[in-house]
């Protein structure tokens, strides 16, 4: 028994070494540092704060040796793991395995049609689905309308009935494409021109575009590479301005509970207006902001990449306060936040973190480089300064 807890201690160590060498490899610093790289697999966490997780486990895994032994050295045996991390198979499932997996949240993809016909995309039971003219591929998580897209008049071919979402006064019908929390979703319009759609978002857009105009409406965040028309403008319309351009890249912020709304563009040229029918014109590397609020509107210079690493499921963060962060872990994951501290909410941080893993991951990053830390009570997240 004894060299049994030997060989433990030994293995617990080199375990140990390991994870604090690749804690000290982490690029991420609170304000000042900047993070080049972040493996979104790395299993790494803070420093060894697993002590009672890592006594209860030994106690639970050997219960029945130490009521049957009374012998001081197995005691004092146990007692010396306290200060070392796990081995073994619960080393190779990983520190995270004694605390509840904190995923993406699970909701459904749903697409509307013109029809009035409901699909539940994640209900399909093929990768690649035709379903009134709509190709649906389950794997790559895309829709496309590029080979399908069909118009008013032979719509009856396609299977679309004329109970349908219709433009009456120009014959267009249009789908609604929407997004829940925990997923983001990628469409080809009947133009060839491709948006991809963040959580909590939805798409309004006609089957096939009118053939001077090719409009659509958003809610929520969308990233839109347009098919250059130059006989065709593209609309992409919010609650609060519209978006115009013939051919580009770009980003629009536009969530319902998000004081400041953007648009930034990566290439190209648009223009936006607002209700007052003014108009800005955006360059590549600008982004427009729209203040609800005090209904102001300012242009400014930003790097991009900020505003559409979440189009790779990466979160990029610049100067970027822990609330306007978990902003974006909400809609995310199906998590509430508590903060036992006002001030809190407004520390910063620089990084680039994945939004498709494990929360944990994320919140014992933040942690090791702050004076941060985070409670878990099952869907709430209670955060404050560390005593």
């Amino acid at each position: 028994m004894e060299n049994k807890y030997i060989s433990e201690i030994k293995k617990a160590e080199e375990l140990s070494a390991r994870v604090i060498e690749s804690l000290n490899s982490l690029e991420f610093d609170r304000e000042d540092g900047l993070i080049e790289e972040y493996c979104e697999h790395t299993k790494a966490v803070k420093d060894v704060d697993l002590n009672k997780m890592w006594f209860r486990f030994v106690i639970k895994q050997n219960r029945r040796a130490i009521i049957m032994s009374a012998s001081a050295a197995v005691v004092l045996l146990l007692l010396s793991l306290l200060i070392f991390l796990p081995s073994d198979k619960f080393a190779e499932e990983g520190i995270y395995a004694l605390r509840e997996q904190i995923t993406p949240a699970k909701g459904v993809v749903t697409l509307r049609l013109a029809s009035g016909e409901t699909i539940a995309i994640d209900s399909l039971k093929t990768t690649d689905n035709l379903i009134s003219g709509v190709e649906i591929n389950t794997v790559s998580e895309e829709i496309s309308y590029e080979i399908f897209g069909v118009s008013t008049s032979d719509s009856r071919s396609a299977g679309i009935e004329d109970k349908t979402t219709v433009d009456k006064k120009e014959g267009i019908e249009y789908n609604e494409l929407y997004i829940p929390k925990g997923r983001s979703y990628s469409l080809i319009l009947s133009d060839g021109s491709r948006v991809w759609l963040n959580a909590e978002s939805s798409i309004r857009y006609p089957v096939k575009f009118a053939k001077n105009e090719r409009r659509v409406f958003i809610k929520g965040e969308a990233f839109f590479d347009v098919k250059h028309n130059p006989e065709s403008l593209f609309i992409a319309e919010t609650d609060d301005y519209k978006v115009k351009v013939l051919g580009t890249k770009f980003n629009v912020n536009s969530y319902s509970d998000e004081s400041v709304v953007a648009t930034t563009l990566v290439s190209g040229s648009v223009s936006v207006t607002n209700d007052n029918l003014n108009e800005f014109i955006i360059t590549p590397g600008e982004q427009f902001r729209y203040n609800r609020e005090s209904r102001s509107i300012e242009m400014i210079k930003v790097d991009v990449d900020i505003y559409t690493s979440w189009t790779e499921n990466k979160l990029r963060l610049d100067q970027m306060t822990l609330e306007d962060v978990f902003k974006i872990l909400q809609r995310r994951y199906d998590i509430d936040v508590f903060y036992s501290n006002e001030e809190v909410k407004y520390e910063k941080f620089n990084g680039k973190v994945p939004l498709n893993d494990n929360l944990n991951i994320i919140l014992d990053l933040i942690s090791t480089v702050s004076d941060i830390e985070f409670q878990i009570e099952k869907k709430l997240i209670v955060i404050r300064y560390k005593d």
